[in-house]
């Protein structure tokens, strides 16, 4: 099996609150802060992305193959900026990206 390790990087705010995850539109666990999560996923072509609310991130589109493992990390808006992102770009929010 392929792995995918997911890390969301300490932040205070909405420290007390999960992300939702998704691979493939179907929901795969929820992430709290600081932490970390490893899946075993098929090989093949994917998407991942999260969920806090109605506010989302960026969707990755990637493959993997057997035994590949592949990390990502995930973290909310600047504080300064939230509001901003929570009404004029919500799919924004949340900023998900490929790592290693």
């Amino acid at each position: 099996m392929a792995k995918l390790i997911l890390r969301r990087k300490k932040a205070f705010v909405e420290r007390f609150r999960n992300y939702t995850i998704f691979l493939d539109g179907e929901k795969i666990g929820s992430i709290a802060n600081g932490t970390e999560m490893t899946f075993d996923i098929s090989e093949g072509k994917h998407i991942l992305s999260t969920k806090i609310d109605w506010n989302t991130s960026n969707a990755i589109i990637f493959e993997i193959a057997e035994d590949q493992t592949l990390t990502f990390s995930v973290k909310g808006a600047n504080p300064l900026y939230a509001l901003y992102y929570t009404f004029a770009k919500p799919h924004k929010y949340l900023k998900l990206k490929l790592i290693g």
